[in-house]
């Protein structure tokens, strides 16, 4: 008992509706050789067919997204299968981005000081004190969440990646605007990339946009490693010991043009609000 499986002649259909989306449809009998019924289960698990995100031998572009299975008008014992397939970017060259998802949510960084101002320099702030009002108790820092947004952007390849390419721009933030953020504020975390048996490979590149630009607050001190204090007085007329000079640190300074990940997409604008 072995199942076989044929591509019915001239089954193979492409169409483009008013949308542009291209499809297509592929139909396939699939039976036992020794003439046994098989049942429609037993016919989509044969080896040969198609899997979910296969490429169409025709058109890489397209990948199998959909799966109906009938018996045969003709024979009990032969299943019909058909495989429906659309458009899923121009994955010749990595293509174009064709799903983005999109996360907002407070990010919980060490504050020693709010109402500040964030400097001009943002790659290589100044080291001279930031402003605001003091928050830190004696030089230990509060945890406080600042706004930032997660998203990813969703590429096919018909091959592997060039992941050479895609590491070097990890932990390195935009030189140009990118999905509406202003340069320097998005930071490239990295790729997660998938190969299905169709041998298409989707890869989905991941961003987070800070609004302090990835910078974060430090605190001066002294040779002994201890922060330098000054006095400072609390809401209630108290004088308490608080950081005596806060100003920010860039981690991130390289900064690349992602356009040359392909950006195609816009996931909108973003505006920083700011900490007060």
């Amino acid at each position: 008992m072995t199942i076989q499986v044929k591509e019915v002649y001239g089954s193979r259909t492409i169409s483009i509706p008013a949308n542009g989306t291209m499809g297509a449809k592929r139909v396939f009998l699939v039976y036992d050789d020794t003439g046994a019924a098989i049942t429609g289960s037993a016919a989509l698990s044969a080896p040969t067919l198609p899997q979910y995100e296969d490429g169409h031998p025709e058109n890489r572009d397209m990948l199998a997204i959909g799966v109906s299975v009938e018996a045969n008008n003709e024979s009990e014992s032969v299943q019909q299968v058909e495989w429906t397939y659309e458009g899923a970017g121009q994955i010749t060259t990595g293509g174009d981005y064709n799903a983005t998802t999109v996360s907002t949510k407070g990010s919980f960084v060490d504050m020693f000081r709010n109402n500040f101002s964030v400097p001009g320099g943002v790659t290589t702030p100044a080291a001279s004190d930031i402003g605001g009002n003091p928050v830190d108790a004696a030089g230990v820092p509060i945890s406080a969440a600042i706004a930032q947004c997660q998203f990813g952007l969703r590429s096919p390849f018909s091959s592997a990646p060039p992941f050479s390419i895609i590491n070097s721009f990890v932990n390195t933030r935009n030189s140009r605007w990118f999905q509406g953020f202003p340069p320097g504020m998005v930071l490239y975390l990295g790729v997660n990339a998938t190969k299905t048996n169709g041998n298409v490979w989707t890869t989905v590149h991941n961003f987070a946009a800070d609004e302090l630009y990835h910078m974060r607050q430090i605190c001066a001190r002294g040779k002994d490693g201890k922060p330098l204090l000054t006095s400072a007085t609390d809401a209630d007329g108290t004088s308490v010991s608080v950081a005596g000079t806060v100003y920010f640190r860039q981690v991130f300074q390289q900064m690349r043009d992602f356009a040359y990940l392909m950006e195609n997409a816009s996931v909108g604008s973003w505006t920083p609000t700011g900490i007060g």
